[in-house]
């Protein structure tokens, strides 16, 4: 995702960050709390030059697969609408 960096920290904290910057030949890697809803940054379908995993966990350790919300995440034209812990593949 290729986020301002202001308009990212509006509504999160980046906690890990792994790159070809951090480290030569590494991939792109990026953890990352989300404090607050936020409306999307991204308004239209984009690539990317790699494939992706993105990863939504909980936080309640009575129960760690529930989100405690909502994320709206879209593949090509179909939209996903996870409430539990999950890892999402998404192909370059």
């Amino acid at each position: 995702m290729s986020f301002c960096v202001d308009t990212y920290s509006q509504y999160a904290k980046r906690i890990l960050w792994m790159d070809n910057n951090v480290v030569e030949g590494a991939f792109h890697m990026n953890t990352a709390w989300y404090l607050r809803p936020s409306t999307t940054t991204e308004s239209k379908a984009h690539p990317h030059d790699s494939d992706e995993i993105i990863g939504f966990f909980g936080n309640n350790p009575d129960d760690p697969y529930d989100l405690g919300g909502e994320v709206e995440i879209w593949l090509e034209d179909e939209k996903h609408i996870p409430t539990k812990s999950c890892l999402i593949f998404v192909p370059r």
